[in-house]
């Protein structure tokens, strides 16, 4: 398998102060084109799944599941480019990170 040198913007590992109403735009940069598609995984837009999930772990003991979590596909802007702009329509703490898949793969990158 041969794997791809990524760039994401902004990096997984920077904090952001955002507003409801906003827009996140996230891009990933692949160093050489290649067939394939690319998402942004995040819990942004599950605020309701996440409380869900601590109440039941906390008044009934179920394990946190992270079933927030989500694949959101982006789209190929040129060749090795793949942006997705996701709005912001809650409060709270969210995480994301870009994954590419090459083509015929369900391995992400």
């Amino acid at each position: 398998m041969l794997y791809t040198t990524m760039q994401q913007t902004p990096s997984a590992d920077t904090p952001h102060l955002k507003w409801a109403g906003d827009l996140f735009e996230v891009a990933l940069r692949l160093d050489r084109p290649r067939p394939g598609r690319a998402v942004f995984r995040t819990n942004l837009g599950m605020a309701r799944v996440r409380r869900r999930e601590l109440i039941a772990s906390t008044e009934s003991g179920e394990p946190v599941l992270a079933r927030d979590w989500h694949d959101i596909p982006m789209r190929e802007e040129a060749p090795s480019v793949f942006r997705v702009r996701v709005p912001l329509t809650e409060i709270g703490i969210f995480e994301g990170k870009t994954y590419f898949f090459a083509e015929d793969s369900s391995i992400p990158e």
